[in-house]
């Protein structure tokens, strides 16, 4: 696991979105369906890497504590 992956930018998530969005623009001409799929996809992608990232927080903490 990387540093950059660790400590998440500020503003980056927004940058990603503004990006997604603009996907989105340009696949609405194409078509519906991806769309859904794809922002659904996208949800998911980002709610398990915060989801991730408490946890990885949380165990540091405790293995902190528990070597006292």
């Amino acid at each position: 696991m990387t540093q950059s992956s660790r400590h998440s930018v500020p503003g980056r998530l927004d940058y990603d979105f503004f990006a997604f969005l603009f996907l989105l623009f340009k696949l609405m001409k194409q078509n519906q369906v991806a769309i859904f799929l794809g922002f659904v996809k996208y949800i998911l992608i980002h709610s398990f890497k915060f989801i991730q990232t408490r946890v990885v927080q949380k165990s540091q903490k405790q293995s902190k504590y528990a070597d006292i």
